[in-house]
């Protein structure tokens, strides 16, 4: 039953992206919803582990959906600089944004930060997708890497499965 429920997201979730785009790019006031996708990869995190990132994940399902075709050799950042290149694209990204959205001067200005954001990100995951294999860039992901953190500071006993799960992603 879950099993199931999970493929109906995430087979169904992709539409939440470009619909967002569009209606952000019409309404940029739209963009403060970002807030809720970047907040609940955390927040399941804690609790699930990154189980949001292969499950639920807007752009993840879209990057599947996109390049399910697709078969690339190289799928991934090499292991031994896979740690320093997330922790420097989340550290890159994370102070862009800082930085835009202490500079915008309304409502709508704010929304088109979260939107500007979600755009070029989007674009960087086409681009390793086509380049290196569909889910290259979940493994830089600044909300699975907050995810994963969240994920290691919870109480919670992990099992051996969830690990696992969380080490390939």
């Amino acid at each position: 039953m879950l099993f199931s429920f999970r493929n109906r997201v995430h087979s169904v979730s992709w539409v939440l992206l470009p619909s967002f785009i569009v209606a952000g790019a019409i309404f940029p006031e739209v963009g403060i919803l970002a807030v809720v996708c970047m907040a609940l990869p955390v927040i399941v995190g804690y609790f699930k582990g990154r189980i949001w990132c292969g499950h639920y994940c807007p752009r993840g399902s879209l990057l599947d959906l996109v390049f399910s075709g697709v078969r690339r050799k190289a799928s991934h950042i090499p292991s031994k600089y896979r740690r320093a290149v997330r922790y420097s694209v989340f550290a890159a990204l994370m102070a862009l944004f800082a930085l835009q959205l202490f500079f915008a001067d309304s409502f709508a200005a704010a929304g088109s930060v979260f939107l500007r954001m979600v755009f070029v990100t989007t674009v960087a995951a086409f681009i390793l997708g086509a380049a290196f294999g569909r889910r290259t860039w979940c493994s830089v992901c600044p909300m699975g890497t907050l995810a994963g953190a969240a994920s290691r500071m919870s109480a919670r006993k992990r099992t051996p499965a969830a690990e696992r799960e969380e080490k390939a992603a």
